[in-house]
This record gives structure tokens, sequence and C-alpha cells, in this order.
């Protein structure tokens, strides 16, 4: 509310909401589950957010600008990554191969087998206009447009690269990378995911 002072850190609010429902889901995580783990009561949720969904909107938001949006600048935009040192491939399929496969093996346990909360959220509540859906698909649009500047800087083996051809590339790469996720999701051992990594992203190449 505003003219009230916060007796709060938003952003150790956030972050813990950010490990509750990437762990347990929208659905099975109630306001009164991150008072009690943020040590706060229900009423000052209720007084800062109004609600659930706008708590959760704020969560995923936090969730794009600390995990992947870093990630997307560090292997995707920037420079000269650090996946590419020491390397002679330096193209942005390796890039892009890094990209995914960083995302399901070698993970802190903390985190491991619980693929993404953006690809959850959408998983779990479907499409939509709320302010839930504006921060997944504003996370989506950062990821393909990283996706897309990365495609543009390579040189097709296919003649001039159409928008059309882009697009069904980018969905294609998202057609992947949900099924790579939630399938990191429910093996032991992600190692053995990595050889399907190998062969999409070689297809890909082809097909540029």
């Amino acid at each position: 509310m505003t003219g009230r002072p916060k007796t709060f850190d938003m952003t150790s609010l956030l972050d813990t909401a950010v490990q509750l429902f990437w762990r347990q889901g929208y659905q099975g995580t109630s306001i009164r589950d991150v008072a009690k783990a943020a040590n706060l009561t229900t009423g000052t949720l209720y007084n800062e957010f109004g609600g659930k969904d706008d708590l959760y909107a704020a969560t995923l938001e936090r969730y794009f600008l600390q995990v992947i949006k870093p990630r997307v600048d560090k292997i995707l935009l920037a420079d000269e990554p650090e996946c590419l040192k020491d390397r002679t491939d330096k193209s942005g399929f390796v890039r892009i191969h890094f990209f995914l496969t960083s995302s399901v093996h070698k993970l802190p346990s903390s985190v491991a087998h619980q693929a993404c909360l953006l690809i959850n959220t959408t998983n779990e509540l479907g499409s939509g206009n709320t302010p839930i859906h504006k921060v997944v698909d504003k996370a989506n649009r950062y990821i393909n447009h990283a996706v897309k500047t990365v495609l543009l800087n390579e040189k097709s083996s296919q003649g001039d690269v159409t928008p059309a051809k882009i697009k069904a590339l980018l969905l294609q790469l998202n057609i992947f990378m949900t099924g790579l996720l939630i399938t990191a999701k429910h093996i032991k051992d992600t190692k053995t995911l990595l050889p399907s990594v190998d062969a999409f992203v070689a297809q890909l190449k082809l097909s540029y």
C-alpha cells in the first residue's frame, strides 16, 4: 500500500517465493506458504500484492531478471561468452548448444530437475492475458530475440535467411527446449539427454 513504509525486504521475499513456486508450482503454493517461508504474515502479502496472482507475476519477473536474463546475456548475447573460449568453432550454434545443455545438465542440486519456471507456468496455467502471462510472454520474447540475433549473425549455407525461416527455426527450438526441460524433470541422469541435444543442434545447423 502506498504511504506505508515496508517492514520487509522485497528482494528477499521474492527470492523465497521463486524457490517455493519453482519447486511446488502455482497450484501447490499458497499465500500462506510464502508468508511462512518468508517469516511474514499473510496480511502483509495481501496488502502488498492484493492476491496470489500479482505475487506470482512479481515472482516470475524476479526469476526472469535473476535467472533467465543473465544466462541469455552471458551465453547468447555476449561478445565472447565463456563457452567459446579455447574453441576453434565459435559459431552461434555452439552458443545455442551450450544454452540447451547448461539448462538441464550439471545444475546445482537446489534447482536440478525443476525445469524452467516459465515453462512450468505455461504448462500449468496455459495461455492468457493476465499479468502472469504477460511476464512469461516478455521473457520468451527476450529469449527469442537473443536466439534470432545469434542466427542472423550466422552465414546461412542455403542462401538468404528469410523472416519465415527464422520464425520456423525459433518454433523448432522452443518445442525442443520445452520437451528437453520437461524430460529433465523426470530423468535421473541428465547426461543421457546430451546426445539428443547434439542431434538437434546438428539438424538445426544443417537446415540453416
